[in-house]
C-alpha cells in the first residue's frame, strides 16, 4: 500500500489525514510492536454504513491472537483510537476531540 499525493492533500483540505494514511502509519507502529494488531480504518466506516459483512472482513479472529488490537476510528473532522486489551478482556477510547484533559480522552 502506498500512499500518494491525493492522500496527503487531505491535510491541507481538511486537516485531517484519510483512512488510508491513518492505516499505514499504524502498520509501521505493527511492524515494531509484533504484540499489535491495527484494524484497517475502514472496519468503522463499514460499521457506520450498516455494512456488518463487510466489516467482518477487516476485523478477524486473527486480530484477536495479539495482545493489544487497535481499531483507528477516523471520522469527518475528528479522530479516535479503541485499544482491545485482548488479555483483560477491557476497550480503552482515546479520543482527540475533547477539550478535558488537554484534549485527550481516555474512557475505559
Amino acid at each position: 500500500m502506498m500512499v500518494n499525493a491525493s492522500d496527503i492533500k487531505t491535510l491541507f483540505d481538511t486537516y485531517w489525514f484519510n483512512d488510508k494514511v491513518v492505516y499505514i502509519y499504524f502498520r509501521i507502529v505493527h511492524a515494531s510492536c509484533s504484540w499489535i494488531s491495527v484494524v484497517d480504518p475502514m472496519f468503522i466506516t463499514a460499521l457506520n454504513e450498516g455494512r456488518s459483512s463487510a466489516a467482518k472482513t477487516f476485523l478477524t479472529p486473527k486480530h484477536l491472537q495479539a495482545n493489544q488490537v487497535l481499531i483507528p476510528c477516523v471520522l469527518e473532522g475528528h479522530s479516535a483510537l479503541i485499544v482491545l486489551d485482548v488479555a483483560s478482556k477491557t476497550m480503552t477510547l482515546v479520543d482527540s476531540g475533547n477539550a478535558r484533559d488537554n484534549g485527550l480522552t481516555l474512557v475505559r
